[in-house]
């Protein structure tokens, strides 16, 4: 069966990671009204994936104008209620 799990992120110029269950497909990235916080919605397969096997999925957040890393794939972009524009990328993954 597969689900949608929701992983929150701070705002932080270093790059972060979330502990996702193995094989976790980012779908969305946006911000949860209800927290206040960037997010990414990832898939999960549980008919692939063991609820024992998790992996640190490294996240960089971008804002407008910065360098980007080469390697690193596009998930999407959120703009806050302050009318800043951030923009999350999974760290070292070809496109």
């Amino acid at each position: 069966m597969r689900t949608i799990w929701k992983f929150p992120l701070a705002i932080t110029e270093k790059s972060s990671s979330i502990d996702a269950p193995k094989g976790a497909k980012p779908v969305f990235v946006g911000i949860d009204p209800k927290i206040g916080a960037i997010c990414i919605w990832s898939e999960v397969d549980w008919d692939v994936t063991k609820p024992s096997e998790y992996v640190m999925l490294p996240i960089k957040i971008y804002g407008t104008g910065h360098g980007i890393a080469d390697g690193d794939k596009y998930l999407g972009s959120v703009i806050t209620e302050e009318g800043f524009v951030w923009h999350l990328y999974l760290i070292g993954e070809k496109p």
